[in-house]
């Protein structure tokens, strides 16, 4: 059987995933985060191509909800920071991820 055979069985993947979120719990929440990140850019490019202004409000709060998730992600993220490097590091992400969200704001009031 190879590897890949052994890593894709159902069972190995489930082992996997579990020791993954047992040993290495910043890392998952880390994916966690970024896959909402991405989840929202889809929503709000989306919204930014809506024909409906009906929709305007089912957009923002779904808006509202992926960054709230994220924001909880973030907030898990820091409790598992082990160095001022990790901090330091952590401080520029949260940087970027607050000028990323004003950058959105703007871009859903022009539209």
């Amino acid at each position: 059987m190879s590897y890949e055979r052994v890593l894709r069985s159902p069972e190995n993947k489930h082992r996997l995933l579990h020791f993954q979120a047992d040993e290495f719990p910043q890392y998952v929440d880390i994916t966690q985060a970024y896959q909402q990140i991405l989840e929202l850019e889809i929503t709000i490019r989306n919204h930014l191509i809506s024909p409906y202004d009906a929709s305007n409000d089912r957009f923002k709060q779904i808006i509202g909800d992926k960054r709230s998730v994220i924001d909880q992600a973030i907030n898990a993220m820091m409790t598992g920071l082990n160095s001022d490097a990790e901090s330091a590091s952590f401080g520029e992400f949260q940087k970027a991820w607050k000028a990323y969200v004003t950058v959105q704001d703007d871009a859903i009031k022009l539209a």
